[in-house]
């Protein structure tokens, strides 16, 4: 993200059909042979890398002037150095990962090499928040950006949405010293989604309607970047978000026919039922298909002649093509909406001993979130984990929607599909997918047809 908005803010893209080609320089920089991932430090002297030592990862930092480097970790029971560091504001330490089978923990290290210490466990990703490049440069559109992303992902981390206008008052700021600039756009708009929803559902809905019209002007702005998938996509949200169907699907045909991203349109197709167009394009993604993509396309073609074998023979392909991350909740999420409910169940509980194949971040929930799916937790329980996080709300009423369908309740389902919807976490697939479920059912009382209706009492 950092590089996209980089490439954006310097004006190097502000045409979406003229203007002279994008190019860039790039020059190998010194240090091991094998590193990634470098944080620049702030003085922009020196990057903390991972480089491998021996088959594992290990901290180190680079000179960038000289390429001369220095490794500042040894310690080989603590598993690997994770994807993201982060140096402390005066530049002096840095805070990285570890990462051992399903456990991972955050470190802090000088630069110098004494020492490392541990800082939070359970825990990975670690970031120091951006306030202080705020202060030294006010006038940094990066910082003000940076910060902006930052407090919007807290905001529907804690349901709190003060610091969803606190990311609006960043991006303004930012929007004032770069006007229509595609990034700045894009980012003010997640924020005012962010904080309308919030306030939608804490009790002040009158908040709300100036945030959506301010919204509004937004998604107009980035309509002119019509050949940027960024701001295609910000506008599809937009407009699930506000429930103006024809203006999604339109956009969302457009975004087929320019672009790569064909999601959205075969979700259109697929809630007109016009399940063989939208089977056929995803299709033609072939080895290109996302994960997303490939459970759309485990969705619609159950609804097809054959359709149960169909959808269970492309789980089988989503389960080989993402072995790990979120896809060991998600690619099972296929046989759920075909009915096969026990062989969800079957493959949940087979997940139990790969734990190390899902997410790093956010791992305790997805651990329980695993364990819901088994059938050992309820969805109470699942729930009360969850929290105040709306990330975390959107995934599990999602999920607790998908196994109640999966078991014949379909009010039960609907009303978690109407949840997650509720949550307003409008850039979570998990919530566009919700959606359109719970149009099928409201023109359709009885979908899905091949799936019984669980009997009261039962």
């Amino acid at each position: 993200m950092a590089l996209l908005i980089g490439v954006f803010l310097a004006g190097r893209w502000n045409s979406p059909t003229s203007g002279p080609a994008v190019t860039w320089h790039g020059e190998r920089l010194g240090g091991p042979n094998n590193a990634f991932f470098g944080a620049i430090s702030p003085d922009g002297r020196e990057a903390a890398v991972a480089a491998f030592d021996n088959g594992l990862t290990q901290l180190g930092v680079m000179m960038l002037e000289s390429g001369n480097w220095n490794r500042l970790t040894t310690n080989r029971d603590r598993g690997l150095v994770g994807n993201t560091s982060s140096w402390s504001r005066n530049g002096a330490d840095i805070y990285y990962s570890r990462l051992l089978g399903t456990r991972s923990a955050i470190y802090r290290i000088s630069k110098y090499g004494a020492d490392d210490r541990l800082i939070l466990g359970n825990a990975t990703i670690p970031q120091v928040l951006p306030d202080e490049a705020v202060r030294e440069r006010p006038n940094s559109i990066l910082a003000r950006v940076a910060r902006a992303q930052v407090r919007e992902d807290h905001a529907m981390d804690t349901s709190n949405p003060h610091f969803a206008e606190l990311a609006i008052q960043d991006a303004n700021v930012a929007g004032a010293m770069m006007p229509n600039n595609p990034v700045v756009l894009n980012i003010r708009l997640f924020a005012l989604l962010a904080a309308a929803g919030l306030h939608e559902t804490t009790g002040q809905p009158a908040r709300v309607e100036p945030l959506l019209q301010l919204a509004r002007q937004d998604v107009e702005a980035l309509g002119k970047f019509d050949r940027i998938p960024a701001a295609i996509f910000a506008r599809l949200l937009y407009f699930r978000y506000t429930g103006q169907h024809s203006e999604y699907y339109r956009e969302a045909q457009h975004a087929a026919e320019h672009t790569e991203r064909v999601l959205q349109y075969a979700l259109s197709l697929y809630e007109q039922k016009d399940f063989s167009r939208a089977a056929e394009m995803l299709d033609r993604r072939g080895q290109n298909l996302s994960l997303m993509e490939s459970l759309l396309r485990g969705f619609i073609l159950v609804e097809l002649p054959d359709g149960t074998a169909r959808s269970k023979a492309a789980y089988e392909d989503a389960e080989q093509r993402y072995p790990r991350g979120d896809a060991v909740i998600y690619s099972k999420t296929i046989l759920l909406l075909a009915g096969l409910k026990d062989e969800a169940r079957h493959a949940y509980n087979a997940a139990k001993n790969q734990k190390d194949r899902l997410p790093n971040a956010n791992a305790e929930f997805w651990n329980v979130l695993l364990r819901f799916c088994c059938g050992e937790i309820s969805a109470s329980d699942l729930l009360r984990v969850a929290g105040l996080s709306r990330r975390n709300q959107c995934m599990a009423h999602y999920m607790i929607g998908l196994t109640r369908l999966a078991e014949g309740d379909r009010a039960a389902a609907r009303d978690h599909f109407q949840k997650c919807v509720g949550t307003r976490c409008f850039y979570f697939y998990d919530f566009e997918f919700s959606d359109a479920f719970l149009r099928r059912m409201e023109r359709d009382p009885n979908w899905p047809p091949w799936i019984p209706v669980k009997e009261a009492g039962k």
